[in-house]
This record gives structure tokens, C-alpha cells and sequence, in this order.
């Protein structure tokens, strides 16, 4: 069990916050370790003291996209620094369930649920009778029958089935048919042979189930059309509702940058909405690639020419060339901060430090082409600090041996540089040491961008 959801548990135990694991317990240890997510039914007299536990334990509430937002239904998400994991926590504030993208009843059977409770791994179940009925509850609102399930989902059920105490069940079925009002002879034809139950019982099942459905007939085409439409064109990840946040990773080659950025999208990833933009100097875009090859074919007639004009002409491109990276990292520095007011996590792989990467202007011989340079620096001033810059801090000598390059005198200048802009800027970013392994850098930058400090 991860460390967090042991302390959540505990809390909740001696604040005698009343709560249950609702449904998936066979996976219960699974969901401890911070593997899947839990699910967490919560009595609403309590959701106050509930949410001010979590707040106290660092859990931050997600958001996620309007069109799978469902009521009675919030995320929380928890670090845990031990691990440097995450859990996630699905709040229920009343009983939801339904087909994917719509979740259209709500049952009262709350109570009942809170009534009948076992504690198991340390966190309060509903006792496995109940559970199979809730479970089939679900399944007949989800589903057509128990054959449209999963494999894993059918295992699970029939192990349930197993335990069961058939007459305990015949008592909860009648009390859950007082408070709902769906007769008992339907609830326990449908519930005693689930696994070949009529379709004439469904059916009866299903339109005394009507009385708690949130869609009219009408409502319910309409609104999952909608949900559908954007579910296939839209990010189906969550946000934090505190707002997105922007890591950027600086460092001289060979510090580890795209190897700790991969291991940091992926875990991110899982829950929260993540964009990644490199801002390095890429050959790649058509336009850099022409501009190359223009200045090849000036390097070459200049050596049998050797005349001022083509030299004029390689200073020329050489700045283009220069335009043309800036220009395409200003693109994605703006793509990446719109991600970021719009709550995303935005990861930017380096910064583009004009005093590190100004190797193709640093030595023109011609410096009549200012026009070209004060229109790099003006975009390179548009570039701002925005969010965290974190700084992977690794000696020269280290980067010689991780990376093995032949030009070691422009490593030298881009570390100098580097560590230059470091002292100039030092209140504004964080020095991570990257001589340590992955593992113990990611756990380093995760506690900042979660605590705002290392632990």
C-alpha cells in the first residue's frame, strides 16, 4: 500500500469519516499500490471533513473535460514521496451508474451500503452479498447481460458469487426494494438467475429503474451524441483545477534531459494532460533544411572563388538559418503557454538562451546585416520565463564521458554559458543534480512540482 493512501485511511478511521470501497474490491490491493484507481463512496454529512482530510495530505482535485463530468462524482489525485507515485481517487458523493460516457441513474441505496460494512486491507468494503447486488446493478445498467462482460470482470463476478450467502442476499434485496419501490419479485428473478435471465426481466428491471434515470429518452440521444462526437476529437485527460504548471529542462549535453523528460511524461501522463515541446535547434523543418543546403553550396564555389559577395552571402544564411530556429521555438513557446492557461501540464525540452545557441552568428565576418540579428533578438525577448525551469547540473567532465562529441570546444562554451545564465537567474530556477541515477532525479523534480520544494 502506498504511503499516502495508508495515512488517508488512517485519518479517515480516527476522524470517523463515514466511506467505503464501493465496487472492484477483488482488485483492492491493486488500487492500494497506486496501479488503478480507487473508488471512494463518501456519506454526504461528512463530504466537508472528507475533503479537508485530503487537503491536509496534499491531494489536489482534478478536473476533467466538461463532456465526462458526471454529478455526485470528483477526482482527487495524491503524491506519494516514498514511491514518487500517484494515487487516484474517484470521490463518490451518491451512487452513479450507468453506460460508458453517461452514468444515467443514481440510486438511493446509499445507506443501505453504509449500513453493512467489512474492513478489509485496513478499508472499510460493503460486505460481498451486497457487492454481487450492486455489481449486477451495474451490470444491468451498463449492459445487456452478464456475456458482455470482460473476462477479468466475469472472473471476478462468479468468485463474488462464490462467497455469497444466498439468503442474506434475499434480505438485502427486500430492503432495497423498500426504499427503491421496484418490486421484489423482480428484483429477485433478476439477481438469483443473472446468468440467464429473460430478456422480459431485464426489460422489467430496467423500467423500474427508469424512476431514477437524469435524461429523458430525448435528452439521453442527444447528450450522448454529443459526448461521443467529443470524445473522439477531444483530450479524454484530467487537469489539475489549481491550474496547469510549465517544467523546463535545461542542461549541457549529456545531463540526462530526454531520458528524464520521457520518464516524467509517462508518469504525468497516466492522469493529468500533458504536452511536450522541444525548443532545441532542430535541422529538421523544410525551411532549415533548404537554408542548409544553400550555405553547403556557398562553402563550396567560395573555396575555389574565394570573393567578399559569398562570403556576404554564407553571413546571410547563416542568419536566416538562425530566424528560422528562433522563429519555430517562439511557434511552440506560445503553443505551450496556451496549453498551460488552459490547465495543462506543458514540459519544454531546454530554453532558448541566445548566449548558448548563437553559434551560427558568432562568427560573421560581416556585421552589416543588423536588420537580421535585432529580429532574433526581438523574438528571443518575447521568450519569457514561465513556470518552473529546472536545471539538470551535471561537471564538464561527466558530459564528455556520457556524450561523446567531436567539437569539445563548443561543449566547453555551451557549458560556461550555461552555468553563467545559472548564477545570472539563480532565484528563478531550480539546480537538480544529475549525476544521481533517473530514478532519484525524477523523484527530485516531482517533489518540486508537487510541494514546490525537494524533499
Amino acid at each position: 500500500m502506498l504511503e499516502i493512501n495508508k495515512k488517508l485511511f488512517e485519518r479517515l478511521h480516527s476522524e470517523k469519516i463515514v466511506y467505503c470501497h464501493w465496487k472492484s474490491n477483488f482488485r483492492l490491493n491493486e488500487a492500494l499500490e497506486g496501479k488503478t484507481d480507487l473508488d471512494i463512496l463518501v456519506k454526504k454529512e461528512h463530504i466537508l471533513r472528507f475533503e479537508q482530510v485530503l487537503s491536509e495530505l496534499g491531494f489536489k482535485q482534478l478536473k476533467p473535460p466538461s463532456w465526462d463530468d458526471y454529478p455526485f462524482v470528483v477526482h482527487y489525485l495524491g503524491y506519494d514521496e516514498k514511491t514518487s507515485s500517484f494515487s487516484h481517487l474517484h470521490i463518490y458523493y451518491g451512487l452513479i451508474m450507468g453506460k460508458k460516457l453517461m452514468k444515467e441513474y443514481c440510486l438511493p441505496i446509499e445507506e443501505n451500503i453504509f449500513d453493512n460494512l467489512i474492513i478489509k486491507n485496513n478499508v472499510f468494503v460493503p460486505i460481498r452479498e451486497l457487492e454481487l447486488i450492486i455489481s449486477l446493478f451495474r451490470i444491468m445498467a451498463k449492459y445487456r447481460n452478464i456475456y458482455n462482460l470482460s473476462i477479468l470482470d466475469k472472473k471476478e463476478f462468479y468468485l463474488m458469487k462464490r462467497e455469497c450467502n444466498l439468503s442474506k442476499m434475499e434480505g438485502f434485496l427486500r430492503k432495497i426494494g423498500e426504499v427503491t419501490d421496484i418490486p421484489l419479485v423482480i428484483l429477485k428473478e433478476t439477481i438469483f438467475h443473472y446468468d440467464k435471465v429473460p430478456s422480459n426481466h431485464i426489460r422489467k428491471l430496467k423500467k423500474a429503474f427508469s424512476k431514477f434515470r437524469r435524461f429523458s429518452k430525448f435528452e439521453y440521444i442527444f447528450v450522448y451524441l454529443v459526448r461521443k462526437t467529443f470524445s473522439k476529437l477531444m483530450s479524454k485527460k484530467k487537469s489539475l483545477v489549481c491550474g496547469g504548471d510549465i517544467l523546463t529542462f535545461i542542461g549541457i549535453d549529456g545531463a540526462g534531459k530526454t531520458t528524464v523528460i520521457k520518464e516524467l511524461i509517462k508518469r504525468l501522463g497516466e492522469h493529468l494532460d500533458v504536452k511536450y515541446y522541444y525548443l532545441g535547434a532542430s535541422k529538421n523543418s523544410l525551411e532549415v533544411q533548404i537554408v542548409n543546403l544553400i550555405l553547403r553550396v556557398i562553402k563550396k564555389i567560395n573555396k575555389f572563388l574565394n570573393l567578399n559577395f559569398f562570403y556576404f552571402l554564407e553571413d546571410f544564411f547563416k542568419l536566416i538559418c538562425e530566424y528560422f530556429y528562433v522563429k519555430r521555438r517562439y511557434k511552440y513557446y506560445r503553443k505551450g503557454v496556451r496549453d498551460f492557461y488552459n490547465g495543462r501540464i506543458v514540459i519544454f525540452e531546454r530554453f532558448p538562451i541566445n548566449k548558448t545557441v548563437d553559434h551560427y552568428t558568432s562568427d560573421l565576418k560581416y556585421r552589416n546585416l543588423k536588420w537580421i540579428e535585432k529580429r532574433i533578438i526581438e523574438l528571443y525577448r518575447k521568450i519569457s520565463f514561465v513556470g518552473k525551469i529546472f536545471f539538470l547540473d551535471i561537471p564538464f567532465e561527466e558530459s564528455l564521458l556520457r556524450k561523446k562529441v567531436s567539437d569539445t570546444s563548443f561543449l566547453k562554451k555551451k557549458y560556461i554559458n550555461l552555468q553563467r545564465f545559472y548564477q545570472e537567474n539563480k532565484e528563478k530556477i531550480i539546480n537538480i543534480d544529475a549525476t544521481k541515477t533517473v530514478e532519484e532525479v525524477v523523484k527530485d523534480i516531482l517533489d518540486f512540482f508537487w510541494y514546490g520544494k525537494s524533499s
